[in-house]
This record gives structure tokens, C-alpha cells and sequence, in this order.
């Protein structure tokens, strides 16, 4: 971001020191250099990266997850309709931070065609996990072809080939949902909610798989596979993760990785806790996001599971909302062990964050001294 030719006169005033050890450690896979502005941000960043595990690790005893996108835009196209036939079709500009109803819908899909499309593509998915378990040493393993071998297996239990009845789609669950679209000079990188269940997601809406398949599972279950699906997380768990992709922190460090586009190369090197639901900031951080997120009729069963009832209090008012949203900045800056001069650099610094308010950022500060108690209360 250095535009002028006399810092070249200099250059002793504009260099930053980073590891190679840090380098390995912020992008294992390329090896790509962060655009650190000063050498206060290198320090800050290996600060929070610490020992955290990355997102994008299998870890053996803890949650992983994974991200996905559904319908092209283009490609797509003719599943859509403007007529308010079908469920909604998400796109990026539809929903903000902690709301999923941000602005009007474009397009609509009728449910049996979408879901036709979903299907067809989650029974090629299984059919490549069953696929993947075949004993090596059975005659089925010699067959050539992935098909013929899946259609040998599904007989030798004495059931015909997967239909949609056999599986289960990301649209019949409520997800959390990014922006694949942002900048890192917008206002905010990161934005991500959570949308309802029977809504379909365009491609610039990346989703978290909300299923996990366990193909060895289904081997015991093949007449009635959809008891092979588990939830991929917790709800209570993806409420925590939905907080820590809208923080300040999170986004601070997005933004000397990205430009045009939250790729999710970038997303599953980014540091991330593995906390369990009954954590301390867990149950802190996610009780708040459902307070935010669960708005509306379509959210019910989300209020009665992570609130206690579906009459159970959401914040409607913008104050209350933005003193949660900062209490949530507070909180996940707590668990990544950062100090109020660290967390002051992040939002005041003249690059980071120069189009939020001031008086959003002196609403995380003031929230971040009295932290501890709220973790405590959780």
C-alpha cells in the first residue's frame, strides 16, 4: 500500500521483519506473505495465531467442518424465477452481520426442482463415500467402474439405487452463511449470519455444510441412509463460530490476507479455538449471536434449542443489538488473549478499520473491561 517512490530513499523506515517460521505458520500451503503495515501488526497477528489450530486442520477428538457453495448464478440460471415461486434464493447482498433479511429477494426456486438438482449431486457424494469403503479385498473392489461397483454393493444388501429419499440437503437446514464478495477497504470484510432452513444459496454465498455423512454408519443403516447424517456441529457451536467470523479480530487478521474475494483458501488458514458447547465463551458468545440471529417464525426451532423457548427474548432494537454485537467483539478478543492496547490498535489504527464509528469501536473498549464478568456469568 506504499505509493510513493521516495520511500525507496528509506527503505530502512519501511521494512518489517517476519520469520520465515511465521510465514509457514500464516500460510502453510503457499507460503504467502501477509501485507503487513507495521511491524506492530506482525507481532499482534503471531499473537493471535499462537497455538490455535488452523480451520482447514483435522485434529483427531475435535469438530472440523466444511464450506460449500450451491447454485451458479449463471449457470444456474434457469432454476430461477422473479415471480416469488419457490423459496428464496440467497445472494451475498441479501443479509448482513447477525441479520439474515438485509435486503429483498431477486430470485426464487421451486422447491422440487432445486431439491432435484441438491440431491443429485449429494447421492454423487455418497455414492463416492460408500465407494471409498469398499474392502479392498472384496470381488466388488475388482469391478471398474465407481457406478457398477455402487449398484453391486446396494443389491448385495437387496435395495435398488439412491434416490433423493435416501439423502439429506443443506437447504433443509438452517446454515451459516459468509459474503464471498468483500474488500479489505470496505467497512467490514467478514460478514456472515445465518439463514433458515427451505432457502436455496446462489455462489456468492459460501455455506457451511450443516450434514455429516459417515459412510461406515450407512453399511448398518443402507435401507435408511438418512440416519447416516449427523449435524456437522453443534448448534450451540456454530452460533460461537458465527460471532468469531463477524469480530473485529477475526476480520483484522482476514484483511492482510485477502483483496477482492474471501476465497476459502484463506478462510481455512485463519486460527480458530475448537471449542466444545459448554465452554465458557462458547455458551457467552453464541447465547448472544442467537439473540441476534434468531428473528422471525423461520427461527423458532433455533429459540426453543439455544434460548430455552421460542418466546425467549431477541434484541429487535438497534442499540441492543449493536451492545451485543459489541460485548460478542469483546469476548472473542478476550479468547484470543489480547490486552485493551491491542485491541485499541486494531480498531483505531488508521488502516484497519478507518470507515467504522467511533463510537462502535469505543462500544467494543467499553465492553472489553468488564469481560472477564461476562464469562464468568456464562
Amino acid at each position: 500500500m506504499l505509493h510513493d517512490l521516495e520511500v525507496l530513499a528509506t527503505p530502512q523506515e519501511y521494512t518489517l521483519s517476519v520469520p520465515a517460521t511465521l510465514i509457514r505458520r500464516f500460510s502453510p500451503d503457499t507460503l504467502s506473505i501477509m501485507e503487513f503495515r507495521s511491524q506492530q501488526d506482525v507481532d499482534l497477528v503471531q499473537n493471535i495465531y499462537r497455538n490455535w489450530p488452523l480451520l482447514g486442520e483435522e485434529i483427531e477428538d475435535a469438530w472440523s467442518i466444511t464450506f460449500a457453495r450451491e447454485f451458479h448464478m449463471t449457470d444456474d440460471r434457469y432454476l430461477f424465477n422473479q415471480e416469488g415461486t419457490g423459496w428464496p434464493l440467497y445472494e451475498g447482498k441479501m443479509f448482513h452481520q447477525f441479520t439474515h433479511n438485509f435486503s429483498k429477494t431477486r430470485y426464487w426456486v421451486e422447491p422440487k426442482r432445486g431439491l432435484e438438482e441438491l440431491a443429485r449431486l449429494e447421492i454423487q457424494r455418497v455414492e463416492e463415500a460408500l465407494d471409498s469403503i469398499i474392502d479392498a479385498q472384496s470381488d466388488i473392489c475388482r469391478i471398474p467402474t465407481r457406478q457398477a461397483r455402487i449398484t453391486t454393493l446396494l443389491r448385495s444388501f437387496g435395495r435398488e439405487p439412491l434416490t433423493s429419499n435416501d439423502i439429506l440437503t443443506a437447504a433443509e437446514s438452517p446454515r451459516l452463511v459468509f459474503r464471498r464478495i468483500a474488500r479489505n477497504t470496505d467497512e467490514r470484510t467478514l460478514i456472515a449470519t445465518v439463514i433458515p432452513s427451505q432457502v436455496f444459496a446462489g455462489n456468492t454465498v459460501t455455506y457451511l455444510v450443516p450434514w455429516s455423512f459417515n459412510a461406515q454408519k450407512a453399511l448398518d443403516q443402507i435401507h435408511d441412509l438418512r440416519k447416516a447424517y449427523t449435524p456437522s456441529l453443534p448448534t450451540a457451536v456454530a452460533m460461537y463460530l458465527c460471532g468469531l467470523f463477524n469480530s473485529f479480530t477475526f476480520d483484522y487478521v482476514l484483511r492482510f490476507k485477502i483483496t477482492t474475494d474471501v476465497n476459502l483458501f484463506y478462510i481455512y488458514q485463519l486460527p480458530v479455538p475448537r471449542l466444545t458447547p459448554n465452554d465458557p465463551h462458547c455458551q457467552a458468545i453464541g447465547k448472544r449471536v442467537a439473540r441476534l440471529v434468531c428473528i422471525g417464525q423461520e427461527f423458532d426451532a433455533l429459540r426453543r434449542e439455544l434460548l430455552g423457548s421460542v418466546e425467549a427474548y431477541v434484541a429487535t432494537n438497534p442499540i441492543e443489538r449493536q451492545r451485543l454485537q459489541n460485548e460478542i467483539d469483546a469476548l472473542v478478543a478476550h479468547l484470543y488473549g489480547l490486552n485493551e492496547d491491542e485491541l485499541r490498535h486494531i480498531l483505531h489504527a488508521p488502516y484497519t478499520f478507518p470507515l467504522v464509528a467511533r463510537e462502535i469501536k469505543d462500544g467494543v473498549l467499553a465492553a472489553f473491561a468488564r469481560v472477564e464478568e461476562m464469562v464468568g456469568e456464562a
